[in-house]
């Protein structure tokens, strides 16, 4: 992918396109990427979409069960959303 190109590059040019972007400026995490890159694939990392998470968790976990290869067994009934607090949360007696 284009992220993936832009991590294993080191030049200034590109370093600069992954500053402008806001969400990796934001959490610096082309940092750790580019380091974490020279040891691992990038098919051994698991990125969480932080805006899918937030939207519906259940299925940025089912996406982290299948990378991970284990089991089924996330889905939306293990969340519910609180209102006081504008996100969803996970349901005690799920877990």
């Amino acid at each position: 992918s284009y992220f993936q190109q832009m991590l294993r590059s080191h030049n200034e040019t590109d370093r600069h396109e992954l500053e402008s972007n806001k969400f990796i400026r934001n959490s610096i995490y082309y940092l750790d990427m580019i380091k974490w890159t020279k040891y691992f694939n990038m098919s051994s990392i698991f990125v969480v979409n932080g805006e899918q998470f937030i939207k519906s968790p259940w299925i940025e976990l089912q996406r982290l069960e299948r990378f991970l290869n284990v089991s089924s067994y996330i889905n939306e009934s293990h969340f519910h959303f609180d209102k006081s607090k504008n996100f969803y949360c996970i349901n005690e007696a799920s877990i």
